[in-house]
């Protein structure tokens, strides 16, 4: 389709392209667009037709095509041009980054995951004896398995207040 009249800022853009093929004006191509808003609201009657498109420079534009009838009758469009180069950079940079942040999330998952087990196993294999300990240890303080003499009482006495000790640390480390 002929371009006819453009405004100034399109002008300043590409230049005077009054009479020349949109086409070819515009997008750099040697045949009409696959996607053309012109056609969709001159010949297919569309109220409005909306896409995207790339220049020759590789800046993107959104395209607002309407038709427009003239008094004639001749059926026309006039299309409303928005550079959103910059937008569709910042949405690629934003797809990158939720990207990053995925991978970053699923690794920060498996860390976790390694740390739950090391947790469970530091749980079973430090408490379960920690425990049986605890509980001889009781046991021989309360002289459930014998009689003790005053330095045997001592050395349970220290060994019960280490158990403990050592049961605290490994509670703390747990809570991590």
């Amino acid at each position: 389709y002929e371009v006819e009249f453009m405004n100034q800022t399109l002008i300043r853009r590409f230049g005077n392209q009054a009479g020349k093929k949109c086409h070819q004006a515009f997008i750099g191509r040697s045949s009409p667009c696959p996607v053309c808003g012109v056609k969709a609201v001159i010949l297919e009657g569309k109220d409005y037709f909306c896409y995207e498109a790339e220049d020759k420079q590789g800046r993107r534009y959104e395209l607002v095509a309407s038709p427009l009838v003239r008094p004639d009758g001749r059926r026309l469009a006039i299309e409303i041009v928005r550079d959103i180069t910059e937008r569709k950079k910042t949405e690629d940079l934003i797809r990158s980054q939720n990207l990053q942040l995925t991978e970053v999330n699923q690794e920060l998952k498996k860390l976790l995951q390694v740390k739950s087990d090391f947790l469970s196993l530091i749980s079973h294999e430090l408490k379960s004896p920690l425990t049986v300990i605890q509980g001889y240890l009781t046991l021989l303080t309360k002289k459930q398995m014998g009689s003790l003499n005053p330095e045997q009482e001592e050395g349970l006495s220290v060994a019960a207040h280490e158990a403990d000790h050592l049961n605290y640390l490994i509670n703390q480390i747990l809570d991590l």
